[in-house]
C-alpha cells in the first residue's frame, strides 16, 4: 500500500548523522555557488577591462602608469579564496544549522499539508526564517572579512530589503510546493538544492559594495575604497570643475 506522508505520521529523518550530512552540503553548494558567481565576475571585469584599456593607456603618461595600472587589474583577476571560505562557513554552514532546525525539528514536527498550514509554514518563513538568516549572513560574512560597522550598516540600509525581496519572490512558490507535496523527511533536501539558484543571487548582493549602483562587483579585500555611487562621482566633478 502507497503510504501518504501526510496521514501516515512519516517523520523528518533527525539525529546526528542527518545533521552533519545538511550542514556539509549546505556549505559545499555554497562554495560551489560563490565559485560560479565569482568566474562570472571576473567575465564582466575582463569585458570591461579589453574596452576601457585603450583609452586609460591614453590618459595615463607614462610607459610605468601603464605597468603598474596592468598589473593592479591582474591582482583584481585573481581567484578569492578567503572570500569563498567565508561563503562556505556563511551562509553555508550557517544556512544548513538554521534549515535543520526550521524545517526538521520545528515545521517538520507537523505532518499535515492542507492549504491553511501549508500557507502558515510558507509566511514562517517569509517573515521569519529569512530575514534572520539574511541578517546573520551579512553580519557574519562581513566580520570575517573585517568590516568595520560603518560598512556593515551601510550594507543593511542599501541591501538588505533588495535581497529579502529577491528572497521572497524565488522561495513563497518553492516554500508552496515544498510544503504540499514533498514528503517532509525530504524536504530540507529539496530546500539544500534550490540554494544552488539562491545562494548565486546572495553571492551578488553581500558582495556587493553597499553604496554601488546593481551590478557585478567583486567582494574582495579592499575594495571599498574603489567603489563609490554614482551621486559622488557627479559631486566629486562638480568640486573639480569649482577649483578649476
Amino acid at each position: 500500500r502507497q503510504c501518504d506522508y501526510s496521514s501516515c505520521g512519516a517523520m523528518p529523518l533527525s539525529g546526528p548523522v542527518n545533521f552533519t550530512l545538511t550542514i556539509l552540503y549546505s556549505g559545499l553548494i555554497a562554495g560551489l555557488c560563490d565559485g560560479i558567481c565569482q568566474g562570472f565576475e571576473m567575465q564582466v571585469k575582463k569585458k570591461a577591462i579589453a574596452e576601457t584599456k585603450t583609452r586609460d593607456e591614453d590618459d595615463l603618461q607614462d610607459a610605468a602608469s601603464v605597468s603598474s595600472s596592468l598589473q593592479m587589474v591582474n591582482e583584481e583577476q585573481k581567484y578569492n579564496w578567503p572570500r569563498t571560505l567565508r561563503y562556505v562557513v556563511c551562509p553555508g554552514f550557517m544556512a544548513g544549522v538554521a534549515a535543520y532546525i526550521e524545517i526538521i525539528l520545528v515545521l517538520g514536527q507537523s505532518t499535515k499539508n492542507d492549504w491553511g498550514t501549508v500557507l502558515l509554514k510558507t509566511l514562517i518563513d517569509l517573515v521569519l526564517y529569512y530575514p534572520i538568516l539574511i541578517a546573520g549572513g551579512f553580519t557574519t560574512n562581513m566580520l570575517l572579512d573585517c568590516k568595520d560597522w560603518t560598512y556593515i550598516k551601510a550594507k543593511f540600509k542599501n541591501d538588505f530589503l533588495h535581497t529579502w525581496k529577491a528572497a521572497a519572490i524565488m522561495w513563497a512558490p518553492v516554500d508552496i510546493i515544498l510544503f504540499k507535496w514533498v514528503p517532509v523527511q525530504w524536504q530540507v533536501y529539496v530546500v539544500k538544492t534550490m540554494d544552488i539558484i539562491a545562494l548565486l543571487g546572495f553571492s551578488y548582493f553581500l558582495n556587493k559594495h553597499p553604496l554601488t549602483e546593481l551590478h557585478f562587483s567583486h567582494g574582495s579585500d579592499g575594495d571599498s575604497s574603489r567603489h563609490r555611487h554614482k551621486d559622488d562621482d557627479a559631486m566629486s566633478e562638480e568640486s573639480n570643475d569649482k577649483a578649476e
